[in-house]
């Protein structure tokens, strides 16, 4: 190595632990109090019951099981997470894009009937639902329900009798909300309603069928209370019109 170079690499070692911004002293430390009690404004806690689980309802038996065949595995992860939460049901919705289009049929005595090529596919469409899939709420004792109830294709007697059938098979205690169809924002898109339909017509349609929801849930029977609805669920789809603006 030349004279020169080792001089070169001297003067910037010198130059780099003279600099300023090594020489400076280190800052003074901070001190930050914090209150024992929160402000006004703060959020509250988060329950820590928060957890939930969502199935496509085609899909739920594989995690479920049977009546007479129980998922002890699911079972026990159920049973897990209701004891980390403090001992609160599990919130599990059952519903989605297929059950929003699926016909109920009250003469069927499986609980599921996937139409020919549906089962197996991750989208099966036309999967009929008969009276006994509703058995299957009970598997989870520790576990509440949240239901869609099938309005895209507008068939109001099927989607009452569903009702009527899980609070029969069910019980009122199992299931803690109802949702009025899925994603409603796509059936345009669809071919299942026409265009200019929005939110001011999917309104009018809801109360509709929240009024026959009701007497439905009245008729199952054992004094049933007016059931409770979740909030309407949107896809993730960019809207271009203001259809759906909220």
């Amino acid at each position: 190595m030349s004279r020169h170079l080792l001089s070169f690499i001297g003067s910037a070692v010198f130059l780099l632990l003279s600099s300023p911004l090594l020489a400076a002293p280190a800052p003074s430390p901070v001190s930050i109090a914090v209150s024992a009690t929160p402000p006004v404004s703060a959020a509250g806690p988060v329950d820590h019951s928060f957890i939930g689980l969502a199935f496509e309802g085609a899909w739920f038996p594989q995690f479920a099981g049977f009546k007479d065949a129980p998922n002890q595995l699911s079972k026990n992860l159920v049973d897990a997470i209701t004891t980390r939460v403090g001992n609160k049901p599990l919130y599990i919705r059952v519903g989605g894009t297929t059950w929003d289009m699926a016909p109920f049929d009250q003469n069927q005595n499986e609980a599921l009937k996937f139409s020919p090529g549906g089962e197996g596919h991750k989208m099966p469409f036309g999967t009929a639902i008969g009276p006994s899939f509703f058995d299957l709420l009970k598997i989870f004792t520790n576990a509440k329900y949240i239901l869609t109830v099938p309005v895209a294709d507008q068939k109001q007697d099927q989607a009452t009798a569903l009702v009527k059938a899980a609070y029969q098979r069910a019980g009122a205690d199992a299931i803690a909300y109802l949702e009025i169809g899925n994603e409603p924002d796509l059936y345009v898109g669809q071919k299942r309603r026409p265009d200019g339909w929005g939110i001011a017509q999917h309104a009018v349609e809801w109360k509709q069928y929240a009024q026959k929801i009701n007497e439905a849930v009245k008729a199952a029977g054992n004094g049933n209370a007016a059931p409770k609805y979740e909030a309407l669920a949107l896809s993730t789809s960019p809207h271009p019109d203001t259809y759906w603006d909220m």
